[in-house]
C-alpha cells in the first residue's frame, strides 16, 4: 500500500487556498502511484484556529470546504484534517477531526482523543475528545488513524497527562498501520525527540508508522515538517525536509517510491540517491535559522503586507 505524505503549508482561515494546496498534493500523489494520501492536522482550517471557531461562518465554511474537497477525490482515499461538529448532546460543541475521503464522499470520520492544554496549546478550550478509539478499514487495511498529540506517550510528555494512550488501544484492537496527521510546532530539539518516540512506539507495537506534519509559520508558531516513515522495527526509512513543503510516496513495507514510481532502496543500501527519501537532520544553528526565516516570511506573506520596515 503506497502512501503519500503531503507535507504542506496551510494558512489559518484560508479555506480556498488550503483546499487548493490539499488537492494539488493529492492529485500529484495519485499520479505518482499513491494508494492513500495523508495531509496535516486541521489542514482545511489551518492550525491553530483559536477563537475563529466561534465565528458564525467559520465551522460551516470548513465543513463546506471538506465536502468540496471530497467531491474531487476518487478511488484513492485522502485523509484530511478539519473541525467537526459534536453531534451528541454532551461536552464541547466541536471536535478536532480527520476525515477519510473516497469516491466523492466522506467515508470515515475520526476524532482526536488527547487534547493538549499546556505550553502553546489550548485545545480543551474548544474541542471534545473522541468517544471511541478504534481502527478503521480503508481499502482492506486496518488503519489506526491518530491526530498529533494522540501519538505522544507518557515518557515524552512534560508529565503524565492522560488516562489513555490511543496507539496502544489501537494495537490491542488490531491494526496494520498507524498513521498520524499532525501540526507539531517547532522548538529546538523537538524533531529528534519526536523521532525517538515514534521509533520506540513502532518497535513496541510492531507496526509501521506514517507521520505527516505541517510546515509553515502561523502567528508565533513555526511548524517544521520533517514528516517520517518508520518501519515496524523502529527504523526511520524516510524523513522529509525541514521547513519546506514536500511530497513523498512510501509503501506499507516502507520501501520508498520516487517520483517516477520506481522503488528506491532503504537508507544504507546501494541506492545511488538515498537523499531523495532521507533528509539528514539539520544542525541546531541551521534549524534555528530556517525557523526564523520561515516564520518571518510566512508572517509577512500570510498577513498580506506589501512592505515592512527593519
Amino acid at each position: 500500500m503506497k502512501i503519500g505524505l503531503a507535507q504542506i503549508n496551510t494558512t489559518v482561515g484560508d479555506f480556498d487556498g488550503n483546499k487548493t494546496r490539499i488537492l494539488e498534493a493529492y492529485h500529484k500523489a495519485v499520479a505518482q502511484g499513491a494508494e492513500l494520501v495523508l495531509t496535516p492536522e486541521l489542514g482545511i482550517t489551518g492550525y491553530p484556529p483559536r477563537d475563529l471557531v466561534h465565528r458564525s461562518r467559520f465551522v460551516p465554511g470548513n465543513l463546506e470546504t471538506l465536502h468540496a474537497i471530497a467531491a474531487e477525490v476518487g478511488a484513492v482515499p485522502l485523509i484530511v484534517g478539519f473541525i467537526d461538529a459534536n453531534k451528541s448532546d454532551r461536552g464541547r460543541a466541536l471536535h478536532n477531526a480527520a476525515a477519510v475521503l473516497q469516491h466523492g464522499q466522506v467515508a470515515q470520520v475520526i476524532h482526536k482523543s488527547l487534547l493538549p492544554t499546556y505550553d502553546v496549546f489550548d485545545e480543551d478550550r474548544y474541542f471534545e475528545p473522541a468517544a471511541e478509539i478504534a481502527p478503521v478499514l480503508v481499502n482492506g487495511k486496518r488503519l489506526g488513524i491518530t491526530i498529533c498529540e494522540d501519538i505522544w506517550t507518557d515518557d515524552y510528555l512534560p508529565r503524565p497527562l492522560y488516562e489513555v494512550q490511543p496507539p496502544r488501544v489501537l494495537a490491542e484492537k488490531g491494526m496494520d498501520l498507524l498513521v498520524n496527521i499532525s501540526a507539531s510546532p517547532f522548538c529546538l530539539g523537538k524533531p529528534a525527540v519526536r523521532e525517538r518516540m515514534m521509533s520506540a512506539l513502532a518497535k513496541e507495537l510492531n507496526v509501521p508508522i506514517l507521520y505527516c506534519n505541517a510546515v509553515g509559520g502561523n502567528d508565533q508558531l513555526v511548524f517544521d515538517g520533517q514528516s517520517l516513515a518508520i518501519n515496524a522495527t523502529g527504523e526511520v526509512m524516510a524523513r522529509l525536509a525541514g521547513f519546506e513543503e514536500e511530497l513523498l510516496i512510501a509503501d506499507c513495507g516502507l520501501r520508498i517510491v520516487d517520483s517516477t514510481d520506481s522503488e528506491v532502496e532503504a537508507v544504507g543500501s546501494s541506492s545511488s540517491n538515498p537523499q531523495s527519501a532521507i533528509h539528514n537532520p539539520q544542525s541546531d544553528v541551521s534549524q534555528l535559522y530556517s525557523a526564523l526565516v520561515l516564520g518571518l516570511r510566512d508572517y509577512v506573506h500570510k498577513c498580506g503586507f506589501k512592505s515592512c520596515v527593519l
